[in-house]
């Protein structure tokens, strides 16, 4: 923060520094350093003993001593030392008796370029282009300083957010209305980095530049300087006021454009009907009278709309006419009481305001939207962990005998039960398919058993034990999920196999693959095992993608295993795919969430779910038999129905 504010007060010292040179540039455009300065009227000296020494030293000897006759009644002689081509002399000896005339006459002295209009020109134009290159590389660092302090901050966030993902859940409950992880990970923490990116950057370079440039017009002329921030202020409150009235009254024309479009489209939608009892136009109003009334609505919309922004040229115009009024008759009134170099210094510094008004403006309108990103993150920060481990929770040893769902309820965060009283027990070393009417009720009960959720309600056990009264390490060491969420990373296939783990040799990670069926057309593959594959790799089949997901598991040797199959695997690798799930079976309770009919007649017994209960229950020839609900879902997931529905949404 330090480093943000030392930039913007370098910056805004150097600009400052800019604007001077500016001014005297244009000072000595306008006087071509010409200076002229009156020694006496009528006899009298005109000039101080201090007046007269200092005019001695900066410029010597006259060019022209002029005398001339004044227009007065007592016609007294005036004399005057005219002095041409001088450089910055007329804007010295102007500014003598302010704070300029502490250090600037020294300078005058000692910088002979600044005594001749040449070497003037040359060195103010030098010194802009070095304060102006110097000025930017000050905003550039503030803005860098800025833009780091903001992503250090969004990268603290994601972390937190990160760490929170295993706490909580990665994947929130269906039903849920809060934003998804993933959009406050991205979209609400990118929010809140912009946001302060913005902050940093304005505020503090935006409030100490208009403090200081409302301060330097002050000093240069107070009574003009007021009058223009009364003017600002009047063009603010006159804009505020006609954007307010604008849009109000566009939104009201809006809306009843909108309704007349209802209507309209409504006569539309009943041209079947006019036309089927022969009518001459549709019932209520005629369609040509409300095209027009929608028409008139609509030119009302558009012209409404625009009138807030001539109102706003036309009160810029009027301010602007009334300034340069003001401006003119200071210059031109005797004795002036501004130069035009002064008059123009005046000008550049009350319109340079205007850029950090702007700006606070901006990033004020941007706070609402972060407040609201902000409210998302830190509500997710704060949320409790859905799955706790017991400080007296035991280790769980490899499962012999059964799984058990006892009356378990799942419900999310509005009350809805997901899953309702789930009772059923499943051998060790069998092969289980789920199936239900629904998406998400075979995956909620498959996440149940690796502890991804709570069960509201009811109990899970293992072996007997409580799954509650388990460790985590040892529950998720027996239970491995292979989901299409996150199936693949981008990595090299080992990585993908290992998940980085260096506990597992290459060898092992081979004979993985070999296992699940993958490692044929893992060789195949550009590099073999260290193709990059996942989103920005290399991409495989969906039945290529399930394999590696296998050989991931079976790398680790579970005892359940829960494979959730693609919606559709291609026809070439679905031979490979069967004999990689046969294989992972092999040893160990496979839970299936199967999308396949062979894979649901394979199986030894299938769970037949709807509207989150259990329907029905027993092996796939005995379903066949007794329940409709498993013929038709049987079905529906046969090729011959995805074949029709396929060629039905062709021709359709």
């Amino acid at each position: 923060m330090l480093s943000i504010v030392a930039a913007s007060v370098a910056f805004v010292v150097l600009y400052l520094a800019f604007l001077a040179v500016v001014f005297a540039l244009v000072d000595l455009l306008v006087t071509k350093g010409q200076l002229e300065v009156p020694l006496s009227l009528g006899g009298q000296s005109t000039l101080s003993e201090a007046d007269e020494q200092l005019l001695a030293q900066l410029a010597g000897q006259p060019n022209v001593a002029a005398a001339e006759d004044a227009l007065s009644p007592a016609r007294q002689r005036r004399v005057a030392a005219v002095y041409y081509q001088r450089g910055l002399l007329p804007l010295v000896w102007r500014t003598r008796d302010s704070w300029l005339g502490t250090w600037l006459p020294d300078l005058y002295q000692n910088l002979s370029p600044l005594r001749s209009n040449f070497g003037s020109l040359l060195l103010l134009i030098g010194a802009g282009l070095v304060l102006g290159a110097l000025a930017f590389l000050a905003l550039y660092l503030a803005d860098r300083f800025a833009r780091a302090a903001a992503l250090g901050v969004a990268t603290r966030l994601r972390r937190e957010i990160h760490a929170q993902v295993f706490l909580v859940g990665s994947s929130e409950l269906p039903g849920r209305s809060d934003r998804s992880v993933v959009q406050i990970f991205t979209d609400d923490v990118s929010t809140i980095q912009q946001t302060l990116a913005q902050w940093w950057r304005v505020i503090p370079r935006g409030l100490l530049l208009l403090v200081v440039l409302i301060a330097a017009a002050l000093a240069i002329n107070v009574w003009l300087a007021l009058t223009a921030v009364l003017l600002a202020c009047l063009i603010w409150v006159l804009a505020n006021w006609a954007g307010a009235s604008a849009r109000a009254r566009k939104n009201i024309l809006e809306d009843r454009a909108n309704n007349q479009m209802t209507a309209l489209v409504e006569g539309i939608k009943q041209s079947r009907m006019v036309a089927g009892y022969m009518l001459e136009d549709m019932p209520g109003a005629p369609f040509a009278e409300n095209l027009e009334a929608y028409n008139r609505l609509a030119r009302r919309t558009y012209v409404g709309g625009l009138v807030g922004l001539p109102l706003l040229y036309l009160t810029l115009l009027v301010c602007g006419a009334l300034f340069a009024l003001l401006v003119g008759a200071v210059i031109l009134r005797e004795p002036p009481g501004i130069s035009f170099p002064g008059a123009v210094l005046l000008t550049m510094l009350l319109s340079t305001a205007a850029v950090p008004l702007h700006r606070l403006a901006t990033v004020r309108a941007m706070i609402p939207r972060a407040e609201l990103a902000a409210a998302a993150v830190f509500d997710y920060l704060e949320r409790e962990p859905a799955v706790v481990q017991k400080p007296s929770a035991i280790e769980l040893p490899r499962p012999q005998r059964q799984i058990q769902f006892a009356d378990v309820v799942l419900r999310n965060s509005t009350g809805q039960a997901l899953l309702n009283k789930l009772s059923f027990t499943i051998p060790v070393g069998s092969r289980v398919a789920l199936i239900s009417s629904d998406a998400h009720t075979p995956l909620l009960a498959a996440c149940l058993v690796a502890r991804l959720y709570d069960a509201t309600e009811g109990r899970i056990l293992i072996d007997g034990h409580d799954i509650r009264d388990l460790t985590l390490a040892s529950l998720r060491r027996h239970v491995a999920m292979v989901l299409q969420d996150g199936l693949l990373f981008t990595a090299t296939v080992a990585d993908n196999i290992a998940c980085g783990d260096s506990r597992f040799s290459v060898s092992e990670i081979r004979d993985a693959a070999k296992k699940a069926k993958a490692y044929d057309f893992i060789e195949v593959l550009a590099h073999g095992f260290s193709t990059i594959i996942g989103e920005h790799g290399q991409s495989l089949r969906p039945g290529e993608a399930l394999r590696i997901g296998l050989a991931r598991a079976l790398l680790r040797d579970p005892a359940i295993l829960i494979v959730e199959e693609p919606a559709e695997i291609d026809p070439e690798t679905a031979k490979e795919v069967d004999e990689a799930l046969a294989a992972a079976a092999e040893g160990r309770t496979l839970l299936l969430l199967a999308n396949r009919a062979i894979s649901i007649r394979n199986s030894d017994q299938v769970l037949v779910f709807h509207d989150g209960r259990l329907a029905a229950r027993g092996t796939p020839q005995e379903l066949a038999q007794s329940s409709e609900l498993y013929r038709i879902l049987l079905y529906s997931k046969s090729q011959d129905f995805r074949l029709v529905f396929k060629l039905q949404g062709q021709y359709r």
